[in-house]
């Protein structure tokens, strides 16, 4: 009777060592539907769909393609399955749009757990298809989107929201599938997974690219043990292995320990006196806001009298976007703002379409409605004087606005 005890709590005491770690299953993993070009479905008039997963482009470029299944030799793409019968296309435009897909995981990932979970990717020689210019004009030539594009896997509290980068892929040269295993710690709860193609470059966009998904695997939870393994295995016969070297976890994806105060006569540890980048939003900090408080939004860039963002603020959305995601609770207004020296029609119209812009980039980042609002008040609040230069430059501005805290 006591070894039978005994059997019980061992097999008690295994089953709740195992039971503590989330294994959370995605549904089509290998996106297998029937081959087709991403467009119009011919009978129903709709955008095509993937079985499991949401075409992000509705949300954000109702005016492009969605991703197409292959393989069926569309635009020329030949190259068979890593895994079942199809696999996804996503590609990147040289007008700045780019595919993405998304779906809801039956389990959330947790914040701070550390999991384990890993891809197949490549890219097709041949992958010819229509394009549109920067400006969104169709172009009679076809292009071949071979640009090596990189992969990223987001996680988010909704649909097609890119709350927290859990990869970023290197950029997908190879012609033939290969395995991409990676660890990643999530910095909140999230319910959401949304997968895209980018470019890895100093442009946010230079040229058409493309990224061959398949065979996305059960993300597993881990133990956190401080290494992150990153291994490229090949999975399609002839194909040459490469192997990345084990390499610490990066700092943002290592479960965080409670600092240790240092002492006066400590040695200085050179991997510690390394300097942060210097933030643009030095102000936007939670323990120093106050709901009221207005804050200028630095080194936000517009084309001259439009509301188009241009690529070199990217970088101080990308703090907003990180500062909103890190705090929930708040929420802000994005405010535009004129120079005196124009109609009020056209200040009003001009500020209020800024406004929106920054408020839609922040959205389409993950950001949910509740936290931003946008409004525009042309030129009627300056902050200089509209006689000189100078003080119309200070008056054209996007500010935040802080309404709530809690």
């Amino acid at each position: 009777m006591r070894i039978l005890s005994l059997l019980f709590l061992v097999l008690f005491i295994f089953l709740e060592s195992n039971a503590q770690y989330d294994i959370i299953e995605l549904r089509n993993p290998s996106f297998e539907d029937v081959p087709h070009p991403g467009g119009t479905d011919e009978f129903t008039g709709r955008r095509t769909t993937i079985k499991g997963w949401q075409d992000c482009g509705m949300f954000y470029f109702v005016n492009e393609s969605p991703p197409d299944i292959h393989p069926n030799n569309f635009w020329k793409n030949n190259l068979p399955s890593s895994q079942g019968d199809t696999y996804l296309g996503l590609v990147v435009r040289q007008n700045g749009t780019y595919e993405s897909v998304s779906q809801r995981m039956n389990t959330a990932l947790k914040k701070d757990a550390c999991y384990r979970m890993s891809v197949d990717l490549a890219r097709s020689d041949s992958y010819w298809s229509g394009s549109k210019d920067i400006n969104g004009q169709e172009l009679r030539e076809l292009k071949n989107y071979v640009t090596p594009a990189v992969l990223r896997v987001w996680a988010g509290p909704a649909f097609c929201s890119n709350g927290y980068l859990l990869w970023e892929s290197p950029p997908i040269a190879n012609s033939k599938w290969n395995t991409f295993s990676f660890d990643f710690s999530p910095n909140q709860n999230f319910q959401y997974i949304t997968i895209e193609a980018f470019y890895k470059t100093p442009k946010l966009f230079e040229s058409n690219g493309h990224v061959l998904v398949d065979n996305i695997s059960t993300i597993r939870e881990k133990d956190c043990d401080g290494q992150a393994d990153e291994v490229v295995v090949t999975t399609m016969p002839d194909a040459p292995v490469e192997v990345l070297a084990e390499k610490p976890i990066p700092p943002h994806l290592r479960r965080k320990k409670n600092k240790v105060p240092k002492k006066n006569n400590d040695v200085v540890n050179e991997e510690n006196t390394s300097t942060e980048k210097k933030k643009i939003l030095e102000d936007l900090v939670i323990d120093k806001i106050k709901v009221g408080q207005t804050l200028p939004i630095d080194k936000l860039y517009f084309d001259a009298d439009t509301s188009q963002i241009k690529p070199e603020s990217y970088e101080v959305l990308q703090e907003l976007t990180d500062f909103l995601v890190e705090n929930p609770k708040v929420k802000i207004e994005i405010g535009g703002h004129t120079n005196g020296v124009p109609s009020h029609k056209y200040c009003d119209r001009l500020s209020e379409d800024r406004a929106k812009e920054v408020a839609k980039y922040l959205l389409q980042k993950g950001i949910t409605s509740r936290q931003v609002e946008y409004r525009g008040y042309g030129k009627r609040k300056p902050v200089a004087s509209n006689e000189t230069s100078v003080g119309r430059r200070r008056n054209q501005r996007v500010e935040i606005k802080i309404l709530s805290i809690s």
